[in-house]
């Protein structure tokens, strides 16, 4: 049983909560400007972009743009020393996610099982260390973003370099966004973070809690939805219905309490965003999309704290133009992208929300039960 600590300040589910959640959508939290990191974030992101438009290989820059758009919530908290090892571990499991995509993409029921199977596997696996919480969420997320890039005009190899160099980028400015806003604010030396537990004891708190339903609860649940939005993924006519997936993984949260929160925020966002997106891709210089990128990648990771809301506007036309690899998005695309996130949010809401509410219940009984 949850404590009154624990649920205060929680919107409970039932007719209340959606009203909480639609205040919650439109609530704004004064959150401290880092203007060297907002600069650093909209440059990793514009550059790669821009050089890959000089050159005249736009597919390649568009890549490591998502490079360092994937890796740029990292490395933000912490020493020098820590925030570099954060921001390493960040670009690898963001690779492996994109590298293992581009293998597994593809429209058929094969692949996504496959999608399906390894993002359970991973959220199983995430709960192992306290970092893992964010770096499933991350390896699923890039997994599915690389799937959409199944049919790109880059081999794996080619796509991998350039991922990685776009983090690689990405990481060096961040750091170097920290170190200038140390040296010119003259910022107090951040304490030392506190020395994790050896792995043998979270390995070992781990097993036991993956031998319980709790411990398999959260993996279950956000397998169940995403094999739903798998199966519309296969039905559904188009070739981009791949954001079903990640509109799941999305809103889909550990606790289902914050869930209609995120579903809410999310399905307005993206409503809006995609309004953005169609200005940015049809009718807007390329020279334009370029500045337009920096400025939403700078700040991105403000309104993710600030308002969750106005972060899936900026983030859906921005996921547009870097998914797009250089080519233009009909209006049909973009108009796609609604529909799937709304179908996204429907699946969260009836089966990762309705329906385990009724199976937690059941287990609940099960076990208060005499004699169990």
């Amino acid at each position: 049983m949850q404590s009154q600590a624990g649920d205060r300040g929680r919107p409970r589910l039932g007719a209340t909560s959606v009203r909480g959640a639609l205040r919650h959508a439109t609530r704004w939290q004064r959150v401290e400007v880092d203007a060297f990191a907002m600069l650093a974030a909209g440059l990793a992101v514009a550059l790669p972009v821009a050089v890959g438009m000089l050159l005249d290989r736009p597919a390649e820059g568009l890549v490591g743009a998502l490079g360092a758009l994937m890796i740029s919530s990292s490395g933000n908290v912490g020493r020098l020393s820590d925030r570099g090892v954060e921001l390493l571990l960040s670009g690898l499991v963001a690779l492996a996610g994109v590298c293992v995509g581009k293998e597994l993409g593809g429209r058929s029921v094969a692949s996504s099982t496959a999608i399906v199977l390894v993002s359970i596997a991973a959220m199983a696996l995430g709960s192992l260390r306290p970092a893992g919480a964010k770096t499933r969420i991350q390896f699923v997320v890039t997994m599915i973003v690389g799937s959409t890039l199944a049919a790109a005009p880059l081999a794996t190899g080619l796509l991998a370099a350039c991922f990685a160099a776009g983090a690689a980028f990405g990481g060096v400015l961040t750091l170097a966004a920290y170190g200038a806003g140390r040296l010119v604010l003259r910022l107090p030396r951040p304490d030392p973070a506190r020395t994790p537990r050896p792995w043998r004891v979270d390995a070992a708190t781990w097993r036991a809690r993956m031998r319980t339903w709790a411990g398999w609860e959260y993996p279950v649940r956000m397998g169940a939805c995403m094999a739903v939005a798998a199966v519309f993924v296969n039905v559904l006519p188009g070739s981009h219905s791949t954001w079903v997936l990640l509109t799941v993984v999305i809103v889909v949260q550990p606790d289902r309490r914050d869930a209609l929160i995120r579903t809410i925020s999310r399905g307005l966002g993206t409503v809006l965003g995609v309004a953005v997106g169609i200005v940015l891709l049809q009718s807007v210089p390329s020279w334009v999309v370029v500045a337009v990128v920096g400025v939403i990648a700078a700040v991105r990771g403000h309104l993710k704290v600030a308002n969750y809301t106005a972060y899936s506007v900026v983030m859906t036309p921005l996921v547009l133009v870097l998914t797009s690899l250089g080519h233009g998005a009909p209006a049909e695309v973009l108009v796609e992208r609604v529909v799937d996130t709304g179908l996204g949010c429907l699946i969260s809401l009836v089966v990762g929300i309705g329906l385990w509410r009724v199976v937690a219940d059941a287990h609940q009984r099960s076990r208060d039960e005499p004699g169990q």
